[in-house]
């Protein structure tokens, strides 16, 4: 492994082939049973039937977990536990922080925020209002309490009189309508009008429509062309003229859309895959953040800025003695991932990912070719935390004509003396790596001038001929004599039945016995 890391940094023609530009990482590990929008910044995490609120920063919103949460109304949301058949308040959350609340107060029917104030209950079931820090503006005396609208809410008193109070406490003054005493009362709807209602003792009902003053703007009678239903407000609770803020829902990306396959899911833009396939459910991506499910958890993944760039070095697989040649790339990652914590994998060509470590970012390997292939198809991935990141497949041509059929060998240098007789052999070999026999030529040559320098310098035949039978390797030689130090460079030509296969040359230095 360390030649191939120097061979990497040298080789000037490989072939670079860019990924994506952003890279996928886990806000949230999939660890949830559920997870959805809890409002436009912030995720709704249900796990054991408990819930946990997580925003985009990936920072966890509540200190605990919670049974329930309202949705958003003025910017808060009541966090609420089961306590026996009801639930009691733990606290009050933005969609930056959490305020907890004491004391024993639990949510009503109205479990909502209303010009700052919201309805509560303690523990015998009386009603009162907290303020949108916490805090207890007006004690739980009442029977029943409706929210503050127009600066007065509704509320029954332990006499069963209804009355309007605004959020010091202070009792609105009704004029002119069975001196002030209302059986019921509607909140004031946004034309700032309330229906009101006197029963007298023998059952009998009155009604009025009075204004934020406390004065009656008219009569009303139910036999009248225009039902209740039709103003803004009623008696009933279930419609009270009031409808709590719901959460905001996120905007979604429409530069990056879901694409399955395999019943799989990823995510990619108009031109590339930026996710590989690899989900159970995927929801669209909103301000860089997207839903997903993996293993039958849920989590969220996010995206970050950088690239993944593999390098071969060929666009061909060669061939030699027959066998596909050793192969070679490199993977460069962003600067702020560190290798030991990527997962790579490798298809060599079977169609099997099998994990593999990386030396100096490098790697080689002996492409898996079926017969008579024209081509391989090579895939590597990187994962992180078990998300996978990124991937990369490439096409590469077979080529099998530069297959080596025959293996030459020459030493690439030698200095040895000659033997008492003055004769020094130089080895050398061809090796039949075909499954045919052949008939193999080798020719010797030297160089004109130490040919013709001294006679008889050459004592052995420069041509020979040998049958190889397959896989057969086969020693030639050829001696000279050898009378003073001096240096030959000598050339072994072969070829294969009459066709040329190759040639290969050696500096030889020529040491005398006596030397």
């Amino acid at each position: 492994m360390k030649k191939l890391s120097i061979l990497l940094l040298v080789i000037l023609s490989f072939i670079v082939l860019p990924a994506s530009a952003s890279i996928a990482k886990w806000l949230v590990k999939p660890q949830y049973d559920t997870i959805c929008y809890y409002s436009n910044n912030l995720f709704k995490c249900v796990k054991d039937g408990k819930i946990q609120l997580i925003n985009k920063s990936g920072k966890t919103l509540l200190p605990e977990t919670a049974d329930s949460i309202t949705d958003f109304s003025e910017g808060y949301a009541l966090v609420l536990d089961w306590e026996n058949t009801k639930l009691k308040i733990k606290g009050l959350i933005t969609e930056n922080y959490f305020t907890a609340i004491g004391n024993g107060y639990y949510a009503t029917y109205y479990s909502h925020f209303s010009e700052g104030c919201i309805v509560v209950a303690d523990h015998s079931g009386k009603y009162g209002y907290l303020n949108s820090k916490g805090e207890r503006i007006i004690e739980c005396l009442y029977q029943k309490a409706r929210p503050i609208l127009q600066g007065w809410a509704s509320v029954v008193n332990e006499k069963g009189k209804t009355l309007y109070i605004d959020r010091n406490n202070n009792v609105l003054t009704i004029h002119g309508f069975h001196f002030g005493n209302l059986s019921q009362g509607t909140s004031f709807n946004e034309k700032g009008e309330a229906l009101v209602c006197c029963t007298n003792k023998i059952s009998q009902s009155n009604y009025a429509v009075i204004n934020t003053r406390g004065q009656v703007v008219r009569k009303y009678s139910k036999t009248s062309q225009i039902p209740v239903r039709d103003y803004d407000f009623a008696f009933d609770e279930e419609n009270i003229g009031f409808e709590p803020q719901r959460n905001k829902k996120p905007a979604f990306d429409p530069s990056i859309e879901v694409f399955s396959s395999d019943g799989l899911f990823g995510y990619r833009t108009a031109t590339k895959a930026i996710v590989p396939v690899q989900f159970s459910h995927a929801d669209q991506f909103s301000e860089g953040c997207a839903i997903v499910g993996l293993y039958g958890k849920y989590g969220i993944i996010t995206l970050t800025a950088g690239d993944f760039f593999v390098a071969f070095d060929s666009q061909d697989i060669t061939f030699h003695a027959g066998k596909p040649k050793v192969f070679q790339f490199t993977l460069s990652f962003p600067d702020h991932m560190k290798a030991s914590d990527l997962q790579i994998r490798l298809d060599k060509g079977s169609s099997y990912l099998m994990p593999i470590i990386l030396e100096n970012n490098g790697y080689s390997f002996v492409p898996f070719i079926e017969k008579k292939a024209k081509s391989c198809t090579i895939r590597i991935d990187a994962s992180m935390d078990g998300l996978r990141i990124w991937e990369k497949t490439i096409i590469l041509n077979v080529n099998r004509k530069n297959s080596m059929l025959y293996e030459i060998g020459i030493p690439a240098k030698t200095s040895e003396y000659a033997n008492t007789s003055d004769l020094l052999t130089v080895k050398s070999f061809v090796t039949n790596l075909t499954d045919m026999p052949a008939k193999i030529s080798v020719v010797f040559s030297v160089p004109l001038s130490f040919a013709e320098g001294t006679k008889n310098r050459i004592v052995s035949n420069l041509t020979q001929e040998e049958i190889l039978a397959p896989k057969e390797k086969k020693e030639y030689s050829i001696s000279f004599h050898v009378e003073d130090l001096e240096t030959v460079k000598l050339t072994m030509t072969v070829k294969a039945n009459h066709s040329f296969v190759g040639s290969k040359s050696a500096d030889i230095i020529l040491k005398p016995y006596d030397f």
